[in-house]
């Protein structure tokens, strides 16, 4: 198709045919039923075919090429043609392409990488995005924070310190709001979030909320936790939390900022701090609408009263979060994420283990479609808690599923988890042999190498 279009090198359809033929005899060709479609038998085939190209020719014939992929690459099942297409045009010197509308594919294309669980390929895209941009960034502002706000994200989730920071330092310096370096100090408190200093991550994170005109207590007393109380009484107006499915959807970022402290302040028992923070995000959605971070920040909240005995509340807030994270089933990222920390910490202190037993199963599925692997993991060991407590027949399934898990741990260097996916599986395989020790757990879950 595409020599038959190129108006400079046209072939009629039987001259087509007879050189497809002919290479295929030959073994440089292949016929794939799976794309119906000719492939060359070896990527080095491919390379060599290129080098009998006139180069001026072949930088053209590849364009041409990724113009009908890009037409092509409309609806998921199509997007292999976007990632084909990017592949070819990065491979083309700058003064070959449209260097503006490249990086706009890179972009476009990392985040479907992104969405497939891919963050290598999304982090691959954005470097080369950030390699384009550099001969004359900052030229284009909205472009360049763009960019570099999506390596900022990426390098952050991979654990790349030293780019991140670099990227930051570079937003920093040339940001012209405060509200465009918004997603470079997030990054900062994200980063403190991932190497587990909690308490850090909940502190710096609430300094950067005070930045954008909050004023919230690094350590709030009684009072500043009556009076938030208050404030947010009024705000509701005697309604109950129920009154935040009616509110509009919106896009506002701070959302995430105050989700991410909540939890932090969460996870280094700061309870206080946890309210003070969560009351300040509701009175802004009452203001403002219900942002897609809100479900799983409402989450944590319920979650800290159902600890404190106060369960009534704490399902009514977790009831409301699943309602209104509905809004959002198109994210599997976050929608998963709330469901699985609802089950988690509030749901099962009124419904049966059996309710959530296959939805944290999906859960663990979806999050690790979307490259979420932590969650994921925990999420798959919440679903053998309920699994258990739920009193369902251990068999061999069960035993298999944990395997998989087990296995997949050991392919992402998740040590800790591995170990503790192999005590369950050691802990399912005694109950169901019926040992008269069920606990010792010294067996053939363990029969296999592990890390050292």
């Amino acid at each position: 198709e595409l020599l038959m279009n190129d108006e400079d090198n046209s072939l009629d359809e039987n001259k087509i045919a007879s050189l497809l033929k002919e290479a295929s005899e030959d073994g440089m060709l292949m016929w794939s039923t799976e794309s119906r479609n000719y492939v060359f038998s070896h990527d080095r085939i491919r390379e060599a075919s290129r080098e009998y190209v006139v180069e001026e020719d072949r930088d053209k014939m590849l364009r041409h090429m990724a113009d009908v992929l890009q037409r092509l690459g409309k609806g998921s099942k199509m997007e292999w043609c976007l990632y084909t297409a990017v592949d070819l045009l990065n491979s083309l010197p700058p003064d070959k392409v449209d260097v503006a509308d490249l990086i706009k594919l890179n972009l476009r294309v990392s985040k479907i990488a992104r969405s497939r669980g891919s963050p290598e390929k999304e982090n691959m895209l954005l470097r080369e995005s950030l390699e384009r941009l550099q001969p004359f960034k900052w030229n284009n502002y909205d472009q360049s924070l763009e960019v570099y706000n999506a390596v900022i994200a990426s390098e952050c989730n991979l654990g790349n310190g030293d780019s991140m920071s670099t990227a930051i330092d570079e937003v920093l310096d040339h940001a012209k709001s405060l509200q465009d370096k918004f997603s470079a100090y997030f990054a900062m408190v994200q980063h403190l979030r991932i190497s587990k200093d909690y308490r850090t991550a909940a502190h710096e994170g609430v300094k950067v909320l005070n930045m954008y005109s909050y004023n919230i207590p690094l350590q709030p007393t009684k009072i500043d936790l009556i009076r938030e109380k208050m404030k947010l009484r009024l705000a509701f107006k005697s309604r109950s939390y129920a009154s935040l499915l009616k509110l509009p959807i919106i896009e506002d970022p701070i959302f995430e900022l105050f989700n991410q402290v909540c939890w932090d302040a969460l996870f280094s028992g700061q309870p206080r701090l946890l309210m003070v923070v969560a009351w300040t995000a509701i009175r802004r959605a009452i203001e403002k609408g219900v942002e897609r971070h809100l479900p799983h920040m409402l989450v944590a909240l319920g979650t800290l009263l159902g600890k404190k005995g106060n369960i009534k509340a704490a399902n009514e807030i977790g009831n409301v979060a699943l309602t209104v994270s509905e809004n959002f089933r198109d994210n599997k990222a976050d929608y998963s994420s709330t469901r699985f920390a609802n089950y988690a910490g509030i749901i099962f202190y009124l419904q049966s283990f059996r309710s959530g037993v296959d939805i944290l199963h999906q859960c663990y599925k979806d999050l690790r479609f979307v490259g979420r692997f932590e969650p994921a993991l925990g999420s798959q060991l919440n679903y053998i808690y309920a699994y258990f407590a739920a009193g369902y027949q251990i068999g061999t399934i069960f035993e298999s599923k944990l395997l998989v898990v087990d296995e997949f741990c050991k392919s992402i260097d998740k040590s800790g988890f591995a170990a503790s996916f192999q005590i369950h599986r050691q802990f399912a395989m005694n109950l169901r042999q019926r040992s008269d020790h069920p606990t010792l757990l010294n067996g053939p879950a363990f029969q296999q190498d592990t890390y050292e």
